[in-house]
């Protein structure tokens, strides 16, 4: 497969330009800047290419050949040997002059399909509406240019492919089909979409997350047995992408167990509120507490401070620590484990409700271990207020 594949060419086009310049002075422009592109498939020998935002007079083709295009400005006759440019000038008046020239070269399929896709991304960027009709066929214009290049060795191009094809509004780029998304993909995973060295799948990759951080990345990616070994293996070879892919599909997963677990309490603290216990509380706060455990085995270990509260009491409701060796076991293995560090928001909220719950003071043997807490860390106001009105004095 290639890697970097050289660019793919479209067709032959001609880019003719103008500008009327004042005599004696370089910088006298008066007008400039005026440029068109005109398929070279469209045009025949005797077509007047002048435009009103040209300024000038004619501009006739009078001759097409694969090695060369001859264009006429009025009288003055350019002579372009293909992949080239020819420039002239003619004065118009004692004032000013015209310079004009053409360049006769093939388009890049790749950079005309990356063109489109900009134009119906600048028209979807100012609507609220998923479909946006008036687009329809530009966007099948871009649809069909990826396919050709996949054709032609572009597998990179696959994660993009599969994004489009699968929403509607290609700035907002919610996925609303998932099924299609993940078959394109599982596609382009056969042909080495997924390599590391893949730079531009990987970026595409993480816009289909960032873009649908609602979703389950697995809604739309398929299989995780087949997603996280690429995800990781490219991750490890330094694709700064593919980290960001793996840094989301990991949030998106940790808030998925917080949602679990965070509903688990609910009930049994509810169960506790009500005085009606099920005979099988225990085995549910035996499951919650290994859910706790799941998150810390994938590297969440901002849960240590809610599971120290909850294995160190028996009562859910009020949370009263009575087990205070267990307490500080855990809470010890947190803070080994950079529990209170990056992205531990939730450890600091869980740490606040323990100590509003019971009296902080009696938490630790020695104040040594409050400072393994704080040290090196923006610590919250409100647990500093806490500390202070309970221990530090």
């Amino acid at each position: 497969m290639k890697n970097d594949p050289t660019l793919d060419e479209l067709g032959r086009c001609l880019m003719i330009g103008i500008s009327i310049e004042l005599h004696g002075d370089p910088d006298g422009i008066k007008h400039s800047g005026i440029s068109r592109e005109f398929d070279i498939a469209k045009l025949k020998q005797g077509d007047d290419l002048a435009e009103p935002g040209f300024g000038c007079g004619h501009i006739t083709v009078k001759d097409i050949t694969p090695e060369h295009i001859t264009v006429a400005f009025d009288s003055e006759v350019l002579e372009v040997p293909y992949g080239e440019r020819a420039e002239g000038k003619q004065s118009t008046d004692s004032y000013e002059y015209t310079q004009y020239w053409a360049k006769y070269f093939q388009i890049n399929l790749l950079t005309e399909t990356m063109n489109k896709y900009n134009a119906v991304l600048a028209l979807h960027a100012n609507k609220d509406a998923s479909i946006i009709s008036e687009t329809c066929d530009k966007e099948q214009e871009v649809l069909d240019n990826l396919n050709i290049l996949i054709d032609k060795g572009y597998v990179d191009l696959y994660p993009m492919k599969a994004l489009l094809s699968a929403s509607n509004n290609w700035a907002r780029q919610t996925i609303v089909r998932p099924g299609m998304f993940a078959d394109i993909l599982q596609e382009g995973i056969e042909k080495d979409t997924l390599n590391p060295d893949h730079s531009r799948a990987w970026v595409w990759m993480y816009e289909a997350v960032r873009s649908n951080q609602e979703q389950d990345p697995y809604s739309f990616f398929g299989d995780p047995e087949l997603i996280e070994p690429l995800v990781q293996k490219a991750a490890e070879k330094g694709n700064y992408f593919a980290k960001k892919v793996k840094e989301l599909m990991w949030q998106n997963t940790v808030d998925q167990w917080w949602e679990l677990v965070e509903s688990q309490l609910y009930d049994i603290a509810g169960a506790y509120v009500s005085r009606n216990l099920p005979d099988d509380i225990e085995q549910q706060k035996a499951g919650l507490i290994s859910n706790l455990d799941n998150m810390i085995s994938i590297g969440c270990n901002a849960v240590y401070p809610l599971k120290a509260l909850l294995a160190a009491s028996d009562n859910w409701e009020t949370c009263k620590i009575v087990r205070f060796d267990k307490f500080r076991q855990i809470i010890k293995e947190g803070i080994d484990k950079n529990a209170f560090g990056k992205r531990s928001e939730k450890a600091w909220n869980w740490l606040e409700f323990a100590m509003e719950a019971n009296d902080p003071s009696t938490f630790f043997e020695n104040k040594d271990t409050w400072e393994d807490i704080f040290r090196g860390h923006f610590v919250p106001t409100h647990i500093v207020f806490l500390y202070n009105s309970y221990i530090q004095d």
